[in-house]
């Protein structure tokens, strides 16, 4: 469910001002990227090789986020 700043003050909370004027990001480093190939796990899928689905994994892990935290940093703009 989608929580919007109207609908949410029937629940007596509201967003924080900060939370206003910033991006937030939810990760899942599973399909977000690979940062070290030698944790894959058994039936690894190449990166691309096939649409994501709920019984596939491409191997990414939190090294990958890391690794791509300027590519983060850069779409805080956008």
């Amino acid at each position: 469910m989608f929580f919007s700043n109207a609908n949410v003050s029937q629940f007596g909370f509201g967003v924080v001002s900060i939370g206003k004027s910033r991006k937030w990001y939810q990760i899942f480093p599973d399909r977000f990227a690979n940062g070290d190939a030698s944790i894959e796990p058994e039936g690894t899928l190449p990166w691309n090789s096939a649409e994501p689905s709920q019984t596939n994994f491409f191997g990414g892990d939190l090294q990958g986020v890391i690794d791509h935290i300027d590519y983060l940093d850069g779409n805080r703009h956008g």
